[in-house]
């Protein structure tokens, strides 16, 4: 299944590709629906570095867990301002992730999620939800940047 989603961003693509590389990043877009913690007690490095393999524990509302997620970090493209990971957990057999930040004049970007994933029987149901998460994700993160431009 595939799932696209865009959002402009009050920040030039510099400044968003800088956050974008702070795994930290991730619990501040997500949170509080969805809260990520190092698996087996060990923390989240601070940046997604190429090559890389970080694994996470989900919990739903920061209380009910989902289960454990590994995620690969494929690239790290700062000349296309492109992260791409390949994912798999619990739930999902396969979550390829791919954010690119792109310019969108002097002081806007657009930031951009690009899914493909294959979650069995499951998928028709996790579409929808999917969907809705990562445009939460995308309205945070631009509230993000409306907040630090003003």
């Amino acid at each position: 299944m595939h799932l696209r989603l865009e959002t402009r961003l009050a920040c030039s693509a510099e400044a968003a590709w800088a956050a974008e590389q702070e795994v930290s990043l991730l619990n501040r877009l997500s949170a509080p629906f969805l809260v990520f913690h190092g698996a087996a007690g060990t923390s989240l490095p601070d940046f997604w570095t190429e090559g890389g393999t970080v694994v996470v524990e989900s919990r739903l509302f920061g209380w009910l867990a989902l289960g454990r997620q590994q995620i690969f970090v494929a690239k790290v493209d700062a000349a296309t301002r492109t992260i791409r990971t390949r994912e798999s957990g619990t739930w999902i057999r396969r979550w390829d992730h791919s954010v690119a930040i792109a310019e969108a004049g002097a002081s806007a970007s657009r930031y951009i999620d690009d899914i493909d994933f294959d979650a069995g029987f499951l998928g028709p149901l996790l579409w929808p939800l999917a969907w809705a998460f990562y445009r939460y994700r995308q309205w945070r993160r631009h509230a993000m940047t409306r907040r630090s431009s003003h």
